[in-house]
């Protein structure tokens, strides 16, 4: 599934900055995000995502549409990108409690795992297997077939830091 977002260099670096954002932040709330400064306009409830209009400062104002899950609060991308993932039944989640950004999340249409970032998506299911040259292939683990809906999971948190 080729899958590809066209992000501003605005949008790139504030997505970069993610990893040291506090979540939580509310409407009206000013917030830091790494080296900017947040405010969130307003807020609308998507389903299984949250669309927030923000302000973002680092010396100049940009305003952005940005989605986060409902699930665990993280940083899906723009509406179009969590749009596209609810279309497909999946429920964008963080791929470690330490990060903010989603980049898994299992789909409940076809029972599969994903993984992505900006550059591609891939599904994994039980007998999805991992061979050398594949994105999410780890020397250290060795080919491998998922034999269980966790190891799905793996497979997808795999490729998801692959593909990034």
């Amino acid at each position: 599934m080729d899958w590809e977002i066209k992000r501003s260099p605005e949008r790139i670096r504030f997505e970069e900055s993610l990893k040291n954002r506090t979540l939580g932040e509310e409407v009206g709330e000013v917030g830091e995000v790494g080296e900017f400064k947040t405010e969130v306009k307003s807020e609308k409830d998507e389903g299984s995502y949250i669309v927030r209009d923000e302000v973002v400062d680092d010396g100049h104002e940009t305003k952005m549409k940005s989605a986060y899950s409902k699930k665990d609060g993280s940083y899906i991308g723009d509406p179009e990108t969590a749009k596209m993932l609810d279309e497909k039944g999946i429920a964008p989640e963080k791929s470690a409690k330490d990060h903010n950004v989603a980049s898994i999340g299992f789909s409940s249409k076809d029972g599969k795992w994903y993984g992505w970032s900006h550059r591609a998506i891939y599904g994994f299911k039980v007998g999805s297997k991992c061979e050398k040259g594949d994105c999410g292939y780890k020397p250290k683990k060795g080919e491998w077939t998922a034999k269980t809906s966790k190891d799905a999971k793996q497979m997808a948190i795999d490729f998801a830091d692959g593909v990034s």
